[in-house]
């Protein structure tokens, strides 16, 4: 009995050990469960430029940021993350708001990197989705 019980701690402590790190990277994960949608908001373009000491984000690929972009503009594209969030955190000065942007109202790349930027910086950090995206940039 026990060598039974012996296993079945042996057991125990291997799905612990694999758990951690599977709980961890679940956090980090660019598609870990989504903040909701109340602690983000949605913000034109006029309301937007008038954020004193924002931070654009581009969320986009680095190509379409490449052929145009809000002015002064970060590129942080959700699959480029590790590469590009230096240049982000050497742009960002902490307590300033953030508005993520894609390509259009049917982009949801904003919203991810919006997500993580929360998640990364801490919830009190105040970041908004501009409504419409670069599209909405060009038609102002």
């Amino acid at each position: 009995m026990r060598r039974g019980s012996r296993w079945m701690g042996a057991a125990a402590g291997i799905l612990l050990l694999a758990a951690l790190p599977a709980a961890f990277c679940g956090w980090l994960h660019p598609q870990a469960p989504r903040i909701p949608m109340a602690q983000r908001t949605q913000i034109g373009v006029a309301s937007a430029l008038n954020l004193a000491g924002a931070l654009w984000v581009d969320a986009r690929p680095q190509a379409e940021f490449d052929g145009g972009h809000v002015p002064k503009a970060v590129a942080l594209p959700a699959g480029a993350w590790d590469t590009q969030i230096d240049a982000f955190l050497d742009l960002w000065q902490p307590g300033a708001p953030i508005v993520v942007y894609c390509s259009s109202k049917d982009c949801d790349a904003a919203e991810l990197v919006a997500q993580r930027l929360m998640r990364e910086l801490g919830a009190d950090t105040r970041v908004y989705i501009l409504r419409g995206g670069w599209e909405a940039w060009l038609t102002q």
